[in-house]
């Protein structure tokens, strides 16, 4: 969502962007990774970014346990 407003004269964008989880209606907070060349980008809210974050930290705490 963008918005476009005037604010003391100035032109200001405000833009959020959702979630990009499946069915998550949460604004996102974290952005994963962007492709510039075709315009791309994945964010996600703060509960997802929590879930990645733990699954990346369990492979890897597995890889250093081995």
């Amino acid at each position: 969502m963008t918005i476009r407003t005037t604010i003391d004269g100035r032109e200001e964008t405000l833009s959020e962007y959702l979630c990009d989880w499946s069915d998550c209606p949460n604004i996102a907070v974290e952005v994963l990774g962007v492709i510039r060349s075709v315009g791309m980008r994945a964010a996600v809210c703060a509960e997802h970014a929590a879930l990645i974050a733990n699954r990346n930290q369990a492979k890897t705490d597995r890889f250093d346990s081995a």
